[in-house]
């Protein structure tokens, strides 16, 4: 995977050379709740309204955004179904939706883009920035070990206390409260792989204390706003959405809750609820439409956010020994046949799920967002490469 993969930094750099970034926010700004952007074919764009709401209606998810960016640079987006069970108000690709682990990528861009200009370094341990984390829990590891989940520390919400105090804590909640619920470490630093959000939730913690600015507002003065990108935020922090998509889980839900399952939100601005994205924070905190999340991912693999040194570091994908997935520094990488490879990442947080991905061999970038999290999304990826591949095939086939 890695040398089909080491291409990326030159193949996309010589196609978006030729796209200035007030073009890419153009195309970020194109387009309606259910339609395509003026440079995607109709052909094109029906095909994959069509699919979204046949998808929207065979899964019984409340809600589907999806966007594609395709080879040319064109951007579609889409949307079906409802936002709001309860009023019946129906998503639109302006519609926010909680992203969770999809947040990684922006946390390590930005870590990387720290240690590009020499404020950090990626060997850096974590007691260096975090003194007040304990040895005992892992502070020795590098803050590149935490990129790659590869430090041992303990996930904090396997501690169950952790899931009680979130229910009845008060707010804000801070990093700092996170950290009182990780336990002793999987194993030494180095000597395996877990999975663990505590690793980002020190990154952050890193992050804030390099630059002496709140996490939110490095995402968005250094990676969002040289892309003209409004409409992803790392929720704490930041503006609220006007337009907000609630989320839905079937976990502890009761039949007079309907056939999505119970509502998630808490009547704020925040998606899920404020509670769960504030501690979710840099793990997982973020909120996005699909069309700026693919924006995000076409110009982050195309080069335009790191150094194509950095990059191949991002990219630099280890096995994990889980069966689905290798891991670089914040991103994943799958196989899925007959797409044989993608780079970006998955999330999930209460009532949401989320996709991102970029295949390197097709040049083409795919984001799917649902407003449920009990729902296999592989299967909705899968519908939407089968319908955008095939005609990215053929036109290419054209251009020889």
């Amino acid at each position: 995977m890695r040398s089909a993969l080491a291409d990326i930094g030159t193949r996309r750099l010589r196609r978006l050379a030729i796209l200035p970034l007030a073009t890419l926010a153009l195309l970020t700004a194109c387009g309606g709740g259910g339609g395509g952007d003026a440079t995607v074919s109709q052909e094109l764009a029906k095909d994959l309204q069509s699919q979204v709401d046949q998808d929207q209606a065979l899964y019984g998810v409340p809600a589907i955004s999806e966007a594609v960016v395709l080879p040319n640079g064109s951007v579609w987006a889409g949307a079906s179904g409802t936002a709001v069970t309860k009023s019946g108000r129906e998503v639109n690709t302006d519609t926010a939706f909680a992203i969770g682990s999809v947040t990684k990528t922006f946390v390590s861009a930005l870590v990387l883009k720290l240690a590009e200009e020499g404020k950090l370094s990626l060997d850096d341990r974590v007691d260096k920035w975090v003194p007040e984390f304990p040895r005992s829990k892992g502070s020795s590891a590098s803050l590149r070990q935490l990129l790659s989940h590869r430090s041992g520390i303990y996930e904090f919400s396997d501690n169950p206390a952790f899931e009680t105090a979130i229910e009845n804590g008060r707010l804000p909640w801070t990093a700092e409260r996170t950290l009182q619920y990780v336990k002793a470490p999987y194993f030494r630093p180095g000597k395996g792989f877990h999975y663990s959000n505590t690793n980002y939730t020190l990154l952050g913690m890193v992050i804030e204390r390099t630059t002496d600015r709140p996490l939110s507002e490095q995402i968005r003065t250094r990676l969002l706003e040289p892309l003209g990108l409004e409409r992803i935020r790392l929720q704490a922090g930041s503006p609220a959405f006007a337009d907000i998509a609630h989320g839905y889980t079937a976990l502890n839900a009761s039949p007079a809750q309907g056939r999505f399952g119970r509502d998630v939100s808490d009547g704020t601005s925040f998606v899920p609820n404020a509670k769960k994205s504030q501690a979710a924070w840099a793990a997982g905190g973020m909120a996005a439409d699909a069309r700026s999340l693919a924006v995000w991912a076409d110009a982050l693999f195309g080069g335009q956010v790191l150094k194509r040194a950095s990059l191949k570091k991002m990219i630099d994908l280890r096995e994990t020994g889980e069966a689905f997935f290798d891991y670089g520094l914040g991103v994943m990488g799958a196989a899925r046949p007959p797409w044989t490879e993608m780079v970006g990442h998955a999330g999930q947080i209460d009532g949401f799920q989320s996709e991102m991905w970029y295949l390197p061999n097709e040049d083409v970038t795919i984001v799917v967002l649902v407003n449920n999290d009990t729902f296999r999304l592989s299967r909705i990826v899968d519908d939407m490469l089968s319908v955008v591949i095939p005609q990215v095939h053929a036109a290419s086939e054209r251009e020889q």
